[in-house]
């Protein structure tokens, strides 16, 4: 997996400590070390946001293109840290990849993100 895959991953739910989650895609941002990448969570679920919310999610302007079903957003307040090994060990299904265009409005917003951590 590299930065800008698309795959489909089991993600905790943040609120539950009994471990309950759903698969959903996620965008990979593969980290310099090389043995973890971090995962964003991809929405469909934009519509009935706030609008704080609304600025942390990264428009996949061509949801089509990378491979998904319906227009879609990169939450960038949630990621995961996870070893490379497991997702090689889970088997991860491959979705597609962000366009070269999205993959530069994702890091604006991580980058914006970070400005104000």
């Amino acid at each position: 997996m590299e930065t800008g895959d698309l795959c489909l991953f089991y993600v905790p739910y943040p609120e539950d400590s009994s471990g309950d989650g759903k698969t959903r895609p996620v965008a990979v941002l593969a980290l310099s070390d090389g043995e973890h990448v971090l995962l964003y969570t991809v929405t469909t679920k934009y519509e009935n946001k706030s609008a704080t919310i609304k600025k942390q999610y990264a428009p996949i302007k061509q949801w089509q293109q990378a491979g998904l079903d319906h227009p879609s957003w990169i939450d960038v307040r949630g990621v995961l840290r996870v070893p490379r090994k497991l997702l090689e060990q889970r088997r991860v299904v491959w979705v597609g990849r962000l366009t070269a265009e999205d993959m530069t409005v994702w890091a604006d917003y991580i980058r914006r993100r970070g400005k104000r951590a």
